[in-house]
């Protein structure tokens, strides 16, 4: 899978210029990843796209809860914001949130489920606590690079504490057990260095997940958006 996207030179995130090279002096097609200014890497500025694309009118009024913070999100573009950091602010265990049933609009939960032994269950959760008509937002490490998912069912700690690598099978095993009635991938563009990252948005509401993808392609009619 490839797509065109636009270099830039600046962060969209920070309007920074300046980066570094990754972990271990990692460059993507030959630039450095990180910003020095807000440490976004490829996958925060590729999400931070998209989300600019749905536009911040979209979430004036809505409560959200971000699983593990990150620089995607614009915090400041909700009504309310709650974040939950494993073993520190707010700590949740995401197969067994204390939250109620439809507690908030919207659910952020980028890079976290391939570090949970049970992610269906854990989506489940995401699923509960959101509204009828409440969006669930995932990301996973480069889904797109294997046909299928590689479970090896333990926390391997060489690899981060990953209990598995997804792959491009990700949303046939995750959404209908889960619950999810609907799901749009949509393909968001780092602007600094041409990497890409996959949002996937999930409902329990088909015309919520459709009211996203028509903003997004509203915006922006050149993303490679999937709609399930």
């Amino acid at each position: 899978m490839k797509f065109s996207i636009q270099v830039e030179s600046a962060c969209n995130i920070c309007g920074s210029t300046s980066f570094k090279p990754g972990f271990n002096g990692r460059l993507t097609f030959g630039r450095p990843p990180q910003c020095v200014r807000c440490g976004s890497m490829e996958r925060h500025r590729s999400l931070r796209q998209v989300y600019d694309a749905i536009g911040r009118d979209r979430f004036a009024d809505k409560s959200c809860i971000q699983f593990s913070s990150d620089p995607a999100v614009v915090r400041e573009w909700f009504g309310e914001f709650a974040v939950s950091e494993y073993g520190g602010e707010n700590s949740q265990d995401i197969c067994a949130i204390t939250y109620a049933d439809s507690s908030f609009d919207w659910v952020v939960c980028n890079h976290v489920l391939e570090h949970i032994e049970d992610d269906v269950l854990a989506l489940t959760e995401l699923l509960r606590i959101v509204r009828a008509d409440g969006i669930v937002q995932v990301s996973f490490p480069m889904p797109h690079y294997l046909p299928e998912t590689n479970d090896w069912g333990y926390a391997n700690p060489q690899d981060h504490g990953h209990y598995r690598y997804y792959g491009a099978d990700v949303i046939n095993r995750l959404m209908e057990p889960s619950g999810a009635a609907a799901c749009l991938t949509v393909v968001g563009g780092d602007p600094a260095t041409g990497a890409w990252e996959n949002a996937y948005f999930l409902s329990r509401s088909e015309s919520a997940v459709r009211e996203i993808c028509a903003r997004v392609i509203a915006k922006n009619p050149t993303f490679s958006v999937k709609f399930r």
